[in-house]
């Protein structure tokens, strides 16, 4: 079994953190606060630091005003942060590959 490598230890917080968002077990200001704390770690091209800030933005502002009543809805957010992830994920195996 290969070592678990620093980024693969963020990309899993990243998901523990989302998948518990989406059970219920954390709000949305923990999972802006883990993502915007240790994405950077990954050191993903600026083009997926952008978009993850657009979707961190989008859910704090889905959770401000009440889940799905505003423009974003939290579960397509939840959707499209699992999206960024697989995304990251891929490009971290490559590159490490």
């Amino acid at each position: 079994m290969p070592a678990i490598t620093p980024e693969q230890r963020v990309l899993d917080n990243l998901r523990d953190t989302l998948q518990a968002y989406v059970a219920g077990d954390v709000a949305a200001t923990a999972v802006v606060t883990v993502f915007r704390g240790q994405a950077p770690a990954l050191a993903l091209p600026e083009a997926f630091q952008r978009v993850l800030d657009e979707l961190l933005r989008r859910l704090e502002m889905a959770d401000v005003f009440s889940q799905d009543s505003c423009s974003f809805s939290s579960t397509g957010i939840q959707e499209q942060l699992g999206v960024w992830l697989d995304k990251a994920e891929a490009r971290v195996s490559a590159r490490t590959a």
